[in-house]
């Protein structure tokens, strides 16, 4: 009998795809990384996640958030991404928190028996919080870079954190990570060439399909490291 599993069996095996369905993931932030990065995991075959944003959806998340369309305007998007996970696996068990993560409450988000954490956030402070817990309670971990004020996706390489070089997103982590006594064992996402623009004020620019496929690369390493 066929199922939305059929043909990833095919490809990796009744035992792979077990080891998929029955791990659990955490997900922080569902933007323009975090919403791909949700959407292939779960048509891979994961049924139980937990999201973490506190965030609603607005006008210009429509040029490169997959959750995003006219009719969800305004919607928290833990929601949107709720529902449309439900819509991919009636069967997968959704969890959502509409908060915004930092050092007091990252504990609440993360189960000690979580199997992964994606973390496709901006916020330096919250990703050292997430970092430093999953470093903590030993639970992997993949941490986003940035992905903004980029027209290509030139030469993404995920990597430890040590190893990182060229990225501001990155740089800036690394200094505040090794204030916190962690100086490698983290892997993350990232690209070491220079940004197409520099831009001064707050808003970053963005296209389509550059974040969409970092979210793409984080689903395929969480996966692969399941199955492996």
């Amino acid at each position: 009998m066929e199922d939305m599993l059929t043909r990833t069996r095919v490809l990796l095996g009744e035992e792979k795809v077990n080891k998929i369905s029955k791990s659990k993931l955490v997900i922080f932030g569902v933007g323009g990384v975090g919403s791909y990065a949700l959407e292939a995991v779960v048509r891979a075959g994961i049924k139980e996640v937990i999201l973490i944003d506190y965030d609603t959806i607005n006008i210009t998340n429509l040029n490169r958030q997959l959750i995003t369309t006219t009719e969800n305007l305004g919607d928290l998007k833990v929601n949107a991404a709720a529902k449309r996970v439900k819509l991919i696996n009636p069967d997968i068990k959704v969890t959502v928190f509409p908060e915004k993560v930092n050092e007091e409450n990252v504990s609440d988000f993360i189960p000690l028996n979580t199997d992964y954490v994606i973390d496709a956030i901006d916020d330096i402070k919250g990703k050292i919080a997430i970092i430093k817990f999953c470093v903590e309670n030993n639970i992997k971990i993949i941490s986003s870079m940035g992905t903004g004020n980029r027209t290509m996706f030139k030469d993404y390489i995920i990597t430890d954190i040590s190893k990182t070089h060229g990225c501001p997103l990155a740089r800036k982590l690394r200094k505040k990570l090794k204030e916190n006594n962690i100086y490698s064992g983290v892997s993350v996402m990232f690209s070491p060439v220079t940004p197409d623009i520099v831009v001064k004020d707050k808003i970053i620019g963005s296209i389509s399909f550059v974040p969409a496929q970092g979210g793409l690369k984080l689903a395929e390493k969480v996966i692969n490291d399941i199955i492996q």
